[in-house]
This record gives structure tokens, C-alpha cells and sequence, in this order.
């Protein structure tokens, strides 16, 4: 049974190692910001959708097909392609078609979306709650068209309430915490935290607690028809019981109370609160509230027009100071950030190595992470 699944562009990978962790994929590749893998079952595919922290959709794959320039001819070859399939092998009710298009081409998402919808059927078109939603991402000249197997957009965390609007996207946050090789016995923090993205993934992975807990309800696949035999009350147990419940050495600071009130909130609307240390620490100050710290995730504050550039680059350094006295021998440091070149200033003044940098995107929003080692 061949998938596809989408997450933000630069960590496909991790992506494609968090796949493959939860469910038996196989034929795995990421190469197209796009991840297409093949499992045993549909039961796989909802194992994702409730589970998978870097994923935005999880599409059963219906087929691949050439896009053009011109949606005319586009829309041709996806006629061809869809011949065999029929809305009523997942649903007697209505449907719509929604897509995802980068690349240059002479038309926009809308555009496909509306030809797609009218090419499948005219009369069942629903686009505010519709029972099926087919899901088409275009990248370049390579389209997937598929059914989206949730729903709804993955990547958005009903957690995300109170504090910092330009906080990192929690599947980056996720992807972030995995660079570090982070495990449940050891020790991670966040000096500079927002609002708990990067404490509050680290958490639910830690402790086996599916990011979509408490979302069993909203799913698409529950009403569709070639998951009508499975018996979803016994599925979600059975990855429920995994659930950890100990308490985790995640560290969740930052030198505004506020921020650590709205990550503490956040925190326990995600069901996590009560996993995670929540404390106001200047970063000057780390030394004295850590002893040793296996691993460091953050989003310092960016140097921009209308920030003291002064004061920033003296925080970067006072940072890798402390970390330089907290970390341990093998531990590792994962920084996103916007202008990279002062944080490694101030990294190799304190004798850290960059020993990789990664690409990333937030939206339309271009961030690198920059992976330190002493």
C-alpha cells in the first residue's frame, strides 16, 4: 500500500526516521519534499496520523503525475492518472479537493483545487466539512494526489493558546529535539523558551504520548469505508498504554516570567505539564541552576532592525559561556535562528564546533538550525 506525507521543507528526513520508528514503511523516500513510503495496512496509516510529531498530512496515495505549466494540461494528465477511482470505495457523502502547489507554474492552489473538484464530481463538492478530503501537493514538475487520512492539517497543535506568536512550528520544534539524539533518560533544555514548542515535543516523544490525544474524535478515517473493520477503540488503547507518566529531566526556561507562565499553560493543555521543569533563569545564570546537561534546544532571541544588536550578541555569548560549563562531553547544542553568523561567532569563541546545518522553512519564513558540539 503505497502513502505519501508532507512536512515543512528541510527535515524530510526526520520525518522519514519518525515513519519509519512508528509503523513498518518500506521503499521510504525523501528526496522531492515530499515523503513516499509503502505499509502493510490502512491500520499504519492512522498509526501516523495520531501519532507522527513532524507530519502535516498522511495521504494513501491514489497516484503520481507530470505537471505542466499550464493547468489545461495538468489537469489532462491527472484525468488520465484518476480513471479507476471512484468516491464511493471510501464514502457515500461528499468530498473536496484541496492542494498544495510550490514551484513556478501558471496557475495557483485554488486554481488545481477547483479543476480537481470538477473533474471527480460536481454535485458532492463540500468545502467547509465534507466527509472525504483528497489531498493534491504539486512540487515543480511532480504531483500526489491521495486522500488525506486525517483530515485536518497535522502540523497545528491544539496546545498552542497562550504566549509568543513567532514561537517555532512544533513539527521543527520536534525535528529540532531529535538532532540532538535526545532519549527519555537524559537531560534537555530550552533557556530561551517562547512558549513551550520545544519542551512540550521533547515531552510528548519522551513519554510515548500521541500528539493527537486528545483529538480521537476529529479524525476522517473513522468514517471512511476501507477502515470500517477496524476496531478503533482497542487501536488507540493499545498505543495509549505505552504512555509514560514519569517525570522528565526537560527544562523549559527563559528570563521572562511570562513566557514561562504561557509554556506551563500550554503545557498542560498538551497533558504534559506535569513531565516538564518550568523556571525563570537568566541565561547568565545557568551554571548555578545546572550541574550537567545532556542536550540544548532553542530559539534565542533574533538579531533584527529593531533589536539592540548590542545586547543580543552579548547574549549569544554569555549563552555559549554558560553552556560551555553545563553541557556534557558528548552533548550537543541545536540553535534556530535567522542570521546564523553571530551565533557561530560567539559558538567558536567559546571553543564550540558547527558540526551541521540544516535548511528549514516555516511557511514562507526561511530559519536554519546550526548543530554545536564542544
Amino acid at each position: 500500500m503505497k502513502a505519501f506525507a508532507i512536512t515543512n521543507q528541510g527535515i524530510e528526513s526526520i520525518a522519514a526516521s519518525e515513519i519509519k520508528e512508528l509503523v513498518t514503511a518500506t521503499n521510504i523516500d525523501d528526496s522531492n519534499h515530499v515523503i513516499t513510503f509503502d505499509v502493510k495496512d490502512f491500520k499504519d496509516l492512522c498509526t501516523l496520523t495520531y501519532s507522527s510529531q513532524s507530519i502535516s498530512r498522511v495521504c494513501y496515495l491514489i497516484c503520481e503525475f507530470d505537471v505542466a505549466k499550464s493547468l489545461a494540461a495538468t489537469t489532462k494528465t491527472l484525468q488520465q492518472k484518476i480513471k479507476s477511482f471512484k468516491i464511493t470505495d471510501w464514502t457515500e457523502k461528499d468530498f473536496v479537493v484541496e492542494c498544495q502547489r510550490l514551484g513556478t507554474h501558471d496557475f495557483n492552489s485554488g486554481d488545481f483545487s477547483d479543476a480537481a473538484n470538477n473533474l471527480i464530481s460536481e454535485e458532492k463538492i463540500n468545502f467547509k466539512s465534507p466527509n472525504l478530503r483528497l489531498f493534491c501537493y504539486i512540487k515543480d514538475n511532480k504531483g500526489y494526489f491521495g486522500v488525506d487520512i486525517a483530515g485536518f492539517d497535522l502540523s497545528k497543535r491544539e496546545y498552542r493558546i497562550f504566549g509568543h506568536a513567532s514561537d517555532l512550528k512544533a513539527p521543527v520544534a520536534y525535528a529540532l529535539v531529535r538532532l540532538t539524539d535526545y532519549k527519555q533518560n537524559t537531560s534537555l533544555l530550552d533557556p530561551f523558551s517562547r512558549s513551550g514548542a520545544i519542551a512540550i515535543e521533547a515531552a510528548l516523544f519522551s513519554a510515548s504520548f500521541p500528539v493527537n490525544y486528545y483529538r480521537k474524535d476529529n479524525f476522517a478515517f473513522l468514517s471512511l469505508k476501507p477502515f470500517s473493520k477496524i476496531d478503533f477503540d482497542n487501536f488507540f488503547e493499545l498505543i495509549d498504554k505505552k504512555i509514560k507518566t514519569k517525570k522528565l529531566k526537560i527544562y523549559n526556561c527563559s528570563s521572562s516570567i511570562g513566557h514561562v507562565r504561557s509554556s506551563e499553560k500550554n503545557a498542560k493543555v498538551a497533558g504534559v505539564n506535569k513531565l516538564i521543569n518550568f523556571a525563570r533563569v537568566d541565561a547568565e545564570w545557568l551554571e548555578l541552576k545546572f550541574a550537567k546537561i545532556d542536550a540544548i534546544v532553542s530559539y534565542p532571541p533574533l538579531l533584527s532592525k529593531n533589536s539592540n544588536v548590542a545586547n543580543i550578541k552579548k547574549l549569544y555569548s554569555e549563552f555559549f559561556y554558560q553552556a560551555n560549563l553545563i553541557l556534557s562531553k558528548k552533548g550537543k547544542i541545536v540553535l534556530a535562528a535567522k542570521d546564523a553568523n553571530a551565533l557561530k561567532n560567539a559558538a567558536a569563541k567559546h571553543n564550540f564546533k558547527l558540526s551541521e546545518t540544516i535548511q528549514f522553512k516555516m511557511g514562507e519564513e526561511e530559519r536554519v538550525a546550526l548543530v554545536f558540539t564542544k
